[in-house]
């Protein structure tokens, strides 16, 4: 009927009784659930978490398992609420048909209730709600009956309830549904919002489920206030700060933003957020969690695109009216392939709704419509370079050395020596220790005049504000650093580790770093050409996703002298730099160097150089300990690198080999008692001769 308007997609009755549970008990019953030990024990012995669970999954028509037929799987939650209302099954039936189980004589006013609900939906007594089936499917005859016509409209003069002033007519109706529809269509491009988000999230945290809730909790709650590009930069520095170990220190409004994500970072698990939030975190779940999904996200944009005053939003009766007025523009946008599309549901329709009023208002250009978390994250991204090829000191495969560019690619495209082994096939040291990296770019380093292969993982770091203005890195977020790469340097045999991030500059006196990026990848031949421009005249070269970023020091020139040269040598050589942009910032660095302790030969020195660097990082360390896939990806090499021995390119240091096996085994600690020992490196097992090569002692 145009002029009906249901109250709410949600079952009314199931979903008021989730909610009672839900507040009465302080225990939240969306997929963000979290403790409350004073009553969860109590809660617990009841089975009252998992009824409420069920009974809102109930609420808005999910299903109470996954699959069908002999895939179907019930879910854990309505096991437990099974067998918390199984005892009183046949009693309640009974009692329910002599009018005594509303009074709970034997339950509990509450229990009662709840058992009275569930036992009527899975069939065990008559009821109201009648049918299962899967998530989506059309209301049954009761429910619909249980929505009052005469209630969603105020008799007097029409108004439909819920809805903003003046909405009192079936043609006000539809011109609030149009206007949405417009709304959609003008916000096409942001339709994937929270898909493109949540599939970058899921990555980051290796698909982690519980990482991945939290991250997507963090952002919503400082997402209030806040635009796309500052809630990524505020939310990364919050989940950075917890994963480091540093206190969480953020938000526009720190003192009240930051202990409710501290405690969810404690607790390990996200709390319910209320009406608009908690959609919003579910949204960003959709690529891990679709099941989830539920109503959609009603903030202060929804409002406006729908008429209501000042944007504001208040109360369950506005919350549900905007849910109607949503499924409504849904389905039209899938009668008429609204932008071509015919798949418009509860996440998209509002990002594209979303998308279109920040356009109408100007606070959103269309060309950066399409942007979400997943473009702003690799913004606060550090570079770490790192190459497989063990360095001359170490006397590790010295054959490689001095191979062909293709065999010593070959060396480091090998699977077995790969650090990109998480679940996502993002860098396993990074995900480990909590670090959301991006995709690891396949690059080139400079060695001998020529170039190596080489990777840069993109850990995402923090920054805060120095007490001079500057923007800096977290304290948590430099050891983090440091700690990883000084890890993968060790296991790799490697001379050196090192990380560097460009960050903003407070002005151009402070200009340190040069980021020149290509656009493309940065291949062997762009290395060979531009490396000497700028060694001419001394700068440092770091290797960077698709190109390189250049470093000033002590005997170079710094600040706008700098930026001024290396603008110079950009312009003097159009054709090597065609195409490439450049960006100028402070840079933040650290160099990892084991040189020494390789060339001292005593034994155990490289390893408690390397330890060192653990130690000073105490949450990172036991994160990348704890991880068997970190323990799994180090021990891989010696199997890579015995076979490197045997095809003549030199020899497999046996203590290097040990190293990587106690660690797997043992950890950190193992190591540390094989330092004290002398049997990993740099144990006094070879000697090197002028050329370079290793004899035995």
């Amino acid at each position: 009927m145009a002029d009906e308007i249901r109250a709410t997609p949600r079952n009314k009755v199931l979903g008021l009784l989730a909610d009672t549970l839900q507040s009465g008990s302080n225990f939240a019953s969306k997929p963000f659930g979290y403790d409350n030990p004073p009553v969860r024990g109590l809660l617990d012995l009841f089975g009252l978490p998992a009824i409420t669970n069920t009974l809102n999954e109930l609420s808005y028509g999910g299903a109470l398992g996954t699959g069908s037929g002999m895939t179907y799987r019930p879910k854990a939650d309505t096991l437990d609420a099974a067998m918390a209302v199984a005892p009183f099954g046949p009693q309640a039936a009974a009692m329910a048909q002599r009018g005594l189980l509303a009074t709970g004589k034997t339950m509990g006013p509450v229990a009662a209730q709840v058992a009275e609900n569930y036992l009527n939906r899975i069939g065990m007594m008559p009821g109201v709600v009648e049918g299962g089936g899967a998530r989506g499917a059309k209301a049954s005859n009761a429910r619909q009956a249980e929505v009052s016509r005469s209630s969603r409209r105020v008799g007097t003069t029409g108004q439909y309830v819920g809805a903003p002033p003046g909405v009192d007519s079936p043609q006000a109706l539809g011109a609030m549904v149009n206007n949405y529809v417009r709304g959609m269509e003008e916000g096409l491009p942001g339709r994937n919002f929270y898909t493109d988000s949540s599939q970058d999230i899921w990555a980051r945290t290796g698909q982690n489920m519980t990482e991945s809730d939290l991250l997507a909790q963090n952002i919503a709650t400082l997402s209030r206030a806040n635009n796309v590009a500052g809630n990524t930069s505020m939310s990364a520095k919050a989940h950075i700060q917890a994963a480091t170990g540093d206190a969480v220190n953020t938000g526009r409004f720190p003192s009240k933003d930051s202990p409710p994500l501290q405690a969810m970072y404690d607790a390990g698990q996200a709390e319910y957020l209320g009406h608009k939030r908690d959609p919003f975190a579910t949204q960003l779940g959709v690529e891990y969690a679709p099941e989830r999904i539920g109503r959609g996200v009603n903030d202060m944009h929804e409002a406006e695109l729908m008429g209501y005053p000042s944007g504001k939003v208040a109360g369950a009766t506005q919350h549900d009216f905007m849910d109607e007025i949503r499924s409504r523009a849904i389905a039209r946008a899938n009668a008429t392939s609204l932008g071509g599309f015919n798949d418009w549901n509860t996440g998209n329709a509002q990002a594209a709704a979303w998308t279109g009023n920040k356009i109408r208002r100007g606070d959103l250009s269309p060309g950066d419509a399409a942007r979400s978390y997943a473009d702003y994250f690799p913004l606060h991204e550090a570079n770490a370079t790192y190459e497989a090829v063990s360095s001359p000191v170490t006397g590790h495969l010295q054959g490689l050395l001095d191979a062909p560019f293709d065999a010593r690619k070959a060396y480091t495209m090998d699977p077995r020596g790969s650090w990109n082994t998480s679940a996502s096939g993002r860098d396993i040291g990074y995900t480990a220790a909590g670090m959301l990296p991006g995709e690891t770019v396949a690059t080139v380093g400079r060695f001998k005049d020529s170039a190596n292969p080489a990777f840069v993982a993109r850990p995402v770091t923090g920054t805060q504000t120095a007490a001079d203005g500057t923007r800096v890195m977290t304290p948590g977020s430099d050891k983090a650093l440091t700690a990883v790469e000084a890890s993968r340097a060790y296991f790799d045999a490697q001379e050196a580790g090192a990380w560097h991030r460009l960050l903003p500059a407070e002005n151009a006196a402070a200009y340190s770093g040069a980021g020149i990026n290509f656009g493309r990848p940065f291949t062997r031949a762009d290395m060979e050409k531009v490396a000497p421009l700028f060694e001419a005249k001394g700068y440092y070269l770091a290797s960077a996703p698709d190109g390189l970023t250049v470093m000033a020091n002590d005997s170079t020139k710094t600040g706008k002298d700098f930026a001024a040269e290396v603008r110079g040598i950009l312009k003097a050589n159009k054709d090597v730099f065609a195409g490439a942009g450049v960006d100028f910032g402070a840079l933040k660095s650290n160099y990892i160097d084991y040189g020494g302790a390789w060339q001292s030969g005593t034994p155990g020195a490289v390893t408690n150089e390397m330890l060192k660097y653990l130690d000073a990082a105490p949450k990172t360390a036991g994160l990348l300990d704890a991880s068997q896939g970190y323990r799994n990806t180090v021990l891989a090499r010696n199997a890579r690198d015995a076979e490197a021995a045997k095809a003549g390119y030199g020899v497999s240091r046996p203590d290097m080999e040990r190293a990587r096996q106690i660690f797997a085994k043992d950890g950190y600690e193992g190591l540390r008692r094989a330092a004290a020992a002398g049997t990993v490196p740099a144990a006094a097992m070879v000697f090197f001769g002028q050329d370079g090569a290793s004899t035995p002692d």
